[in-house]
């Protein structure tokens, strides 16, 4: 009589595992596991299915034609039985510790506020924060070194998911005294004349500025590149050069008068950040802290 092989949530999650991560030792890593006891969990969800998943090389792992057809089908069943066992927890009861990545832009504008909400819901949950340039965020991300990312986004990766957020404008911004300079100034050809002070050289916001210049055939421009946003804005305000600043870091400064817009004939793209996190395993945190960075990056208005 033909008997129904067992395959159990602990084999499908490890499968989930290794596909996504590639190698048998860094899904061990994840899983807080032996690599041989993640070697043995494949093997014998193999010897149930009566299937290759997996074709075994020297430092990785590649998955067979089945064993990428069946991928999707067990990502299903793993995210649901996750969530079927989470539903039956209260949410304020969530704890442990999220490892939460943002950009310079993301800390100035609004995660005073974000932290403050998360706080208050869930007060059992610990949050460990990395400062970055989107492309190192990203890498944490498909990396899983981090739970859930708020960056320049949509991070293009089959494994991540995205929500977007409210996009940022740029600005350009000067100081009082740097004002007296540029007044008349209306194309940005003008501010060949002055230093720019904006995001550093490997960001997006750099690269359009420098080969806007470069497309207006100037003979010389000086941009001054900063790993520090917080010191581009300091700078700004010292009437060292105009700022091409992210709008909503600069609202008080502009309410103030510290800090003053000048309107030109061209301006950096708005900055477009997404909350990002990985498909799998599945976290019932972090589409809670997607859906409160929506909520609070929405009530920042300019």
């Amino acid at each position: 009589m033909w008997r129904a092989k067992i395959v159990n949530l602990k084999q499908l999650e490890t499968f989930v595992v290794v596909a996504m991560l590639g190698s048998f030792r860094k899904a061990a890593e994840h899983l807080h596991a032996t690599q041989p006891a993640i070697s043995l969990r494949v093997n014998s969800l193999e010897t149930s299915l009566g299937v290759q998943l997996f074709e075994r090389r020297h430092r990785d792992v590649r998955l067979t034609p089945i064993g990428h057809d069946l991928l999707p089908m067990a990502e299903r069943i793993v995210r649901l039985a996750h969530k079927f066992r989470d539903s039956a927890t209260a949410k304020s009861t969530l704890s442990g510790t999220l490892r939460l990545g943002v950009t310079e832009t993301v800390v100035h504008a609004w995660l005073p506020s974000l932290l403050n909400q998360l706080h208050g819901r869930y007060p059992e949950v610990d949050v460990e924060i990395r400062v970055d340039v989107s492309s190192n965020l990203r890498n944490g991300l498909v990396e899983r070194s981090l739970d859930i990312g708020i960056l320049l986004g949509p991070v293009s990766e089959f494994t991540i998911d995205n929500v977007l957020l409210r996009p940022i404008e740029m600005v350009w911004a000067v100081g009082t005294e740097m004002m007296q300079k540029v007044d008349g100034f209306r194309t940005v050809a003008d501010l060949a004349t002055v230093p720019i002070l904006t995001f550093a050289s490997n960001t997006r916001p750099y690269v359009e500025i420098r080969d806007h210049f470069k497309s207006l055939d100037v003979d010389h421009f000086r941009i001054f590149p900063s790993t520090s946003l917080f010191a581009c804005l300091q700078m700004t305000r010292d009437n060292i050069g105009v700022g091409a600043l992210p709008r909503d870091i600069i609202l008080d400064d502009l309410a103030s008068g510290r800090l003053i817009e000048i309107e030109l004939d061209w301006r950096p793209s708005a900055l477009q950040n997404s909350v990002s996190y990985p498909r799998e395993p599945w976290n019932p945190l972090v589409e809670q802290v997607a859906s409160l960075a929506q909520d609070v990056a929405g009530d920042r208005v300019t």
